[in-house]
């Protein structure tokens, strides 16, 4: 059951194909090969970080200090063809200057353990057997929303991708999309053999109404689905969204709303006589943002978000009510310095934005961080526990403020720079744990596209 989804794309493919084949009067046309819809093009970024104290520690030698260089290359090849079906393969080099590849020090959250990898490698079939939708079946790039849930994590040296299958019906008001993805498979067709070890899939159906003048509207449905050899984990996550996104440097109100809700259980654990036990989900997610863009000289836009993803009052009992933060772009909302995701949190922050001119800007962020419920962890960018061992012993909520500034220059069509500054002062948790200074982040990041 859990490879249905999968399956039943794949095989519409399979069956309008051969709708399309055998409806064809005369012979199939021969192969496209002009260069006629050929386009080719790519990127490479370079972005020296310089991350200070990262565990707040005072003596020298003890804080976690990382400098270094990471760089990410790129290369697409995309055939548009006449009836407007498409493929597309792009090529992804990713390493951190004179380390290894993937090294820990460039946050990658990919499992490749080569630095030269495909990024995405897909086919998209226009209108099959003349119904209005498109199927793209391959390795590729998912981003929905304002990428909170799902996204494509570009701000990381290496990214993020899904081997899936996906059906699009998109019009100009309305995006309908349903896939499923397999994130790791234990059935292997070079061994001949079946090992249901390790299986994780990522199914979904995102449904987005956009009318010009009006606010966006979403609605979806997740599902995270992880099957060893001897247990289950089945996360369902439902959601809405109501947004009316800012137009940069354009005068007049922005804001969104998004609900999250999970529900789901695990069976990870035994007990003394061999039974598994069930833990049930159920966490929950909010977040509000507001702003407001006026010309005072310049263009300049005031904002405010809050957001909160609910933390698990006990660990002893059968239920798990930690939000699960799935698969986002945490970069973007919840300070640049990465040191949050939205599990048990509860982050606020206000923002000040002034626009130069249509190639230059000015952002400065403050945030603000703590705990939904004291007993559960800290969970960090990736929704991971590594910085909750920063605050073993406290029972404090509070986590850390940010202050972050960033400056961005698109000095040509083809070129951006862009420096980010940031000041992470120690909230009650980090002062009760006897940590002893701030941390600081900067970059600088500068990107060639063709």
């Amino acid at each position: 059951m859990k490879k249905t989804l999968l399956m039943l794309i794949v095989l519409l493919a399979g069956f309008t194909v051969q709708a399309q084949e055998q409806s064809a009067e005369t012979t199939a046309p021969a192969i496209d090969k002009s260069l006629q819809g050929l386009e080719i093009g790519g990127m490479i970024r370079v972005r020296p970080e310089i991350k200070q104290n990262y565990t707040f520690f005072e003596t020298r030698g003890q804080g976690l200090n990382d400098n270094f260089v990471g760089q990410k290359s790129q290369i697409f090849v995309k055939k548009t063809l006449a009836d407007g079906s498409s493929v597309k393969v792009t090529i992804q080099d990713s390493r951190v200057w004179g380390g290894e590849a993937n090294a820990n020090n460039g946050l990658s959250t990919a499992n490749e353990t080569e630095s030269t990898d495909i990024r995405e490698a897909y086919f998209n079939l226009h209108n099959p057997g003349g119904i209005p939708l498109d199927l793209q079946i391959g390795r590729q790039t998912l981003s929905y929303g304002n990428q909170r849930l799902v996204g494509p994590l570009e701000w990381t040296n290496v990214g993020r991708s899904w081997d899936a299958a996906r059906l699009k019906m998109d019009t100009e008001t309305n995006s309908f999309h349903v896939w499923s993805s397999v994130s790791s498979e234990g059935d292997d067709d070079l061994k001949n053999e079946s090992d249901n070890t390790d299986e994780v899939f990522f199914n979904g159906i995102y449904e987005s109404y956009n009318k010009k003048g009006f606010p966006s509207i979403d609605l979806y449905y997740l599902s995270d689905l992880n099957v060893t050899s001897n247990a289950a984990r089945k996360l369902h996550t439902f959601g809405t969204r109501l947004a009316k996104a800012p137009e940069r440097a354009k005068e007049g109100a922005d804001y969104g709303v998004e609900l999250a809700m999970q529900t789901g259980k695990a069976n990870e654990s035994v007990d003394a006589n061999g039974k598994k036990i069930d833990v049930t989900f159920g966490g929950m997610a909010v977040i509000l943002e507001a702003g407001y863009t006026f010309n005072a000289g310049l263009p300049m836009r005031l904002g405010g978000e809050f957001s909160v993803g609910t933390g698990d009052k006990s660990s002893t009992n059968d239920s798990n009510e930690t939000f699960q933060n799935m698969y986002p772009t945490n970069h973007l909302f919840y300070g640049q310095a990465d040191f949050i995701s939205l599990q048990n949190a509860v982050i606020g922050g206000l923002f000040y934005q002034m626009f130069f001119n249509d190639a230059a800007d000015l952002k400065l962020g403050y945030i603000y961080t703590q705990k939904d419920t004291s007993g559960d962890i800290w969970y960090d960018v990736a929704g991971s526990s590594t910085k909750n061992e920063l605050i073993t012993g406290s029972s404090k909520k509070q986590l850390f403020h940010e202050i972050d500034a960033t400056l961005a220059l698109n000095l040509r069509k083809t070129f951006s720079f862009e420096y980010g500054l940031s000041y992470v002062m120690r909230g009650d948790a980090l002062v009760d744990a006897d940590k002893k200074t701030d941390a600081v982040f900067t970059y600088i990041s500068t990107t060639m596209k063709f």
